[in-house]
């Protein structure tokens, strides 16, 4: 009888002998299966305050943004992929060693002045996509990564260290799996919450920066807040659901809140209680205190007193 093997199982022999598996190490592999959508954020810029309007957000619909890879202070080039990244790509796209070297003298990889080339991203005001199971959509991945200043990686840094300069966001395709339902069907939930939050300035100030990715006057007139808000639901209305459904949205407008009140400090994304310097999270939280952390932190059931101490002060 032919003996049959299953991978990672023990292989059984018909003599009922057991075949211990082997301890190989498995083989690095950077690509995964992951889709990436990189979106326009859409944001009040200038003159243009129409979300309809095709130079809303600073940018025309005819508009490219062309991403290489970014020079370090030395005018090298930086160092996009790990040693390991390198390594599996080389091998899988059938490249020769060091082909993907940045410090490579001749016939270097990153080297280009072309548009619609792998070591180049040509983005618009449109959605593009990205599957990371395409080695050459992992490189340009990598690349969008390393412009930080332009691309935030995740929609949870726009939100918790919002940066002026970022007009791009990478959104996972797992991040977006719970926004289920018809376009219409979602706007008409998102604002449903802004009549909820629709006296709430401190809730409103806080959807517009997580929109924006920039921070928001603590004193900016409610009805301008709620024109903001209406306008993200517009412009974007699936990201807006997002924010406006987060379940720690009010936390985070607490926390914002008090540091308008000088009761919490942020310093550059972490927040700390002033009056004792504590860091608004668990001790074992490798996140730090960022705003999502120092949210999660306040709504557990054992911060409840210091919770409601703050609620009291502001």
């Amino acid at each position: 009888m032919e003996e049959k093997t299953t991978r990672g199982k023990a292989k059984v022999a018909t003599d009922n002998t057991v075949e211990t598996p082997s301890t190989e190490p498995k083989k690095f592999n950077c690509l995964r299966n992951e889709k990436i959508t990189v979106r326009f954020i859409r944001k009040q810029r200038g003159l243009v305050e129409d979300p309809k309007s095709p130079l809303y957000g600073g940018m025309a619909e005819t508009s490219k943004r062309i991403l290489t890879v970014p020079l370090t202070r030395s005018g090298a080039f930086m160092n996009v992929l790990t040693n390991d990244e390198k390594e599996f790509l080389e091998e899988y796209m059938g490249l020769d060693h060091d082909a993907l070297s940045v410090y490579k003298k001749n016939n270097n990889y990153w080297c280009t002045s072309t548009e619609n080339t792998v070591n180049t991203v040509t983005l618009t005001k449109r959605d593009s996509y990205l599957d990371l199971t395409n080695p050459e959509d992992y490189i340009r991945y990598k690349i969008l990564l390393a412009n930080k200043e332009i691309i935030a990686p995740d929609l949870e840094t726009l939100e918790n260290s919002p940066r002026a300069t970022y007009m791009f966001v990478l959104i996972s395709d797992k991040a977006e799996a719970n926004v289920t339902g018809t376009k219409a069907d979602i706007k008409i939930e998102c604002f449903n919450k802004l009549l909820t939050y629709k006296t709430n300035a401190s809730v409103l100030r806080a959807v517009v920066e997580a929109f924006e990715g920039h921070k928001i006057a603590g004193n900016t007139d409610i009805a301008f807040l709620k024109k903001l808000v209406t306008d993200a639901i517009e412009s974007d209305t699936k990201r807006a659901y997002m924010i406006l459904t987060d379940k720690y949205l009010e936390n985070k407008a607490l926390i914002k809140t008090c540091v308008d009140k000088n009761l919490i400090a942020d310093r550059r994304g972490f927040y700390y209680l002033l009056e004792n310097n504590q860091a608004l999270c668990d001790s074992t939280d490798k996140r730090g205190s960022t705003l999502q952390a120092a949210a999660e932190y306040l709504a557990d059931p054992k911060n409840q007193t210091l919770l409601f101490s703050l609620q009291a002060q502001v």
